[in-house]
């Protein structure tokens, strides 16, 4: 089995190690190339260039590497190249995304001789045209197609596929799930920005926009500060670093803003263990609010630099350890469970359960724990952004899903697993009928329901006299109403969008 990637996890760069460059074409005669791809920043050669079939975005053992093409500055690959992969085909290699592992020792053809290793990332993208117009099934690989990847990674939640299986149904699914957002996201961008979101897709070494190279340059001197982090890591946890760029730093580079630091969050996941009652466990070590300068140094919160090192990483930014464990199947009404426990900063030990068939766009149950409070909830992640209901007990008197979770993960009793399940279904998640859950609150408890734009909490309170507060918030507009009112915009709001 491979590494799992859950809603935990977004943009990723996997395989921090850096790849081996591309392999030497074999002398006998070949079947004809295909995949023809160039790595720019300036052109890249030295680099190792895979196709993600899997959607792990690491490289695995059926997944090869690009022969490349150096009089043409080109990569390609070979069709004999995917038999370990079952079911392979063009048209499914097509849907996926490529990674290039650019390593210390490549030369880049505007800037020379490569110092830092990088990564970069392309998805594919089909808006101007049916499958296979784009030529010989072209891609350019740069720091621009590279920007795209954290707005589409909820689509890879829970997503735990072996590389032989890259063009089976549950990939195939992937694929049609992440190229539907990723023509949903572009198309966004373009409108938001006033771009043709295609300029990102092309070599802009060879149509001489000598300011979309120079932002190129820029991004990938990020990404190279990121990968020495991410190496940092690495070398501590031994295994794999993932690191996640705010969406809001994309949204700067996209309006061509200026900009000189960027800030980021770093993912470790060590070794996935078996467990005997068809569990996975791991662990992940996150690092949240990474912030570096253009030049490759780490800041902390005053803006000031420091060394890097592990500890000085852990120091300046919010650092959790999170255990985790999923069931490899369903266990009850076609649903998974995910358990996972972190040590917080503010509310101590924190434990949650997940129950969910974790494919995109499948409702999550929830039911968390910590020192300050307990929550439950049925929430699904749609466009980056939380939508549904969940219901928070502030109230230390409340007994309302007071479970002994401290015990339900060490025994992982299926039967009391579905009990609890059962409960939490049972909650209203529809704003007309959401006033059927207030008997479930205590003075201080809350409920919440979010439909982008808007945000409905009821609260109970017991001052200046018991009731319920009622607070809808237009997220977009920043418009807040109070009272029998909010309930009022908010019902129509919701159901306008839903």
């Amino acid at each position: 089995m491979k590494q799992l990637l859950f809603c935990l996890i977004f943009l990723s760069l996997a395989g921090c190690g850096g790849g081996s460059p591309a392999p030497e074409i074999p002398e006998a005669a070949i079947a004809s190339k295909i995949f023809k791809t160039k790595v720019i920043d300036g052109y890249i050669s030295g680099a190792n260039i895979f196709i993600d079939n899997n959607w792990n975005l690491q490289q695995d053992s059926n997944e090869p590497s690009a022969y490349e093409d150096t009089d043409n500055q080109t990569y390609y690959f070979l069709e004999e190249d995917f038999a370990g992969i079952d079911s392979w085909s063009i048209d499914c290699s097509q849907k996926r995304p490529r990674i290039a592992q650019v390593p210390l020792g490549a030369l880049d053809s505007v800037r020379g001789d490569v110092t830092s290793a990088y990564e970069l990332y392309y998805l594919p993208y089909f808006s101007e045209g049916a499958v296979g117009e784009q030529g010989e099934y072209r891609a350019n690989i740069t720091p621009l197609t590279t920007l795209f990847l954290p707005f589409i990674t909820e689509e890879l939640d829970g997503i735990n596929i072996d590389d032989v299986d890259g063009c089976g149904p549950a990939a195939n699914a992937v694929a049609t799930n992440v190229l539907s957002k990723v023509d949903n996201v572009l198309n966004e961008l373009s409108l938001k920005f006033s771009i043709d979101v295609f300029t990102f897709y092309d070599d802009f070494i060879a149509s001489g926009d000598s300011e979309l190279q120079a932002y190129g340059e820029v991004i990938v001197d990020f990404l190279k500060i990121a990968f020495a982090i991410g190496r940092v890591i690495e070398e501590e946890y031994q295994s794999n670093s993932r690191v996640e760029l705010d969406k809001l730093s994309v949204e700067t580079i996209l309006a061509r803003e200026s900009f000189d630091t960027m800030t980021y969050n770093f993912f470790s996941q060590g070794e996935y263990i078996d467990l005997e009652d068809d569990y996975i466990e791991f662990t992940l070590y996150g690092f949240y609010g990474v912030s570096v300068n253009s030049v490759g140094e780490p800041l902390n919160s005053e803006g000031d630099t420091y060394v890097l090192t592990l500890e000085n990483l852990k120091l300046n930014s919010n650092f959790l350890v999170r255990e985790i464990m999923i069931s490899k199947n369903a266990l009850f009404a076609d649903n998974r469970v995910l358990f996972e426990k972190k040590q917080t900063t503010d509310a101590g030990i924190e434990r949650l359960i997940h129950f969910s068939q974790f494919s995109p766009g499948d409702l999550l149950y929830e039911v968390l724990e910590n020192e300050a409070l307990r929550r439950v909830g049925i929430v699904e992640v749609v466009d980056g952004r939380l939508h549904g209901l969940q219901v928070y007990f502030n109230n230390p008197a409340n007994n309302y899903f007071n479970y002994d979770l401290e015990t339900i993960f060490t025994t992982r009793d299926a039967i009391e697993l579905e009990a609890i399940w059962n409960e939490v279904a049972l909650l209203q998640t529809d704003i007309a009928t959401i006033d059927q859950n207030r008997y479930l609150l205590l003075p201080s408890d809350n409920q919440v329901l979010q439909k982008h734009p808007w945000s409905y909490v009821e609260r109970y309170v017991d001052i200046p006299s018991p009731g319920v507060e009622k607070r809808c918030l237009n997220t977009e507009t920043e418009i807040e109403y109070m009272g029998e009112e909010a309930y009022a915009v908010c019902l129509e709001g919701v159901q306008a969008v839903e």
